[in-house]
């Protein structure tokens, strides 16, 4: 509310708070400001502007299962919670390297508000595991282009690779 007397003028700053989520889009968005008279009940004026919506990053990760058998595939998931398109990059790696991951890594696009995802799998060391199933842990990096890094533990698992007759 802008008390004014006939013929007077003033300028003021408005200022706009879009909401910091993922359907606010990043950019620039013409926007149309009107001024309404109380006393006239109608329009007395309008003003167009352009808004520069900044950019944000958000997302979350994901994996499933956490624990992936010999022969059987799993998935990450990237959830962008931010408002622009975004590209990431997956590693993975376990402590001593006995490990091979299948792709050894990867790039995933995610639109604002949407999701991505990539299978892979792990094969564990080729020498005989005894009796029972033997789990290597290992973890999946996930980079935004902002340097920013999520890591997701998980295990590999690989049963005995003898025959039951023989144990």
């Amino acid at each position: 509310n802008i008390p004014l007397m006939p013929g007077e003028q003033q300028t003021r700053n408005v200022i706009l708070a879009p909401p910091r989520r993922s359907e606010t889009r990043a950019g620039q968005t013409p926007i149309n400001l009107q001024v309404y008279s109380q006393n006239a009940g109608r329009q007395i004026n309008q003003a167009t502007a352009i808004l520069d919506i900044e950019p944000f990053r958000d997302f979350e990760v994901e994996m499933r299962p956490e624990v992936v058998r010999s022969n059987r595939s799993a998935r990450i998931v990237v959830k962008n919670h931010g408002n622009q398109p975004e590209s990431y990059q997956i590693e993975w790696r376990d402590r001593t390297g006995e490990l091979r991951f299948n792709p050894p890594q990867a790039t995933l696009q995610a639109p604002p508000g949407g999701e991505a995802g990539v299978e892979f799998r792990v094969k564990p060391p080729a020498r005989l595991n005894p009796i029972g199933t033997r789990f290597y842990p290992f973890l999946a990096q996930v980079a935004a282009p902002d340097g920013a890094s999520q890591e997701l533990h998980g295990e590999a698992g690989a049963s005995s690779r003898l025959p039951l007759w023989l144990m």
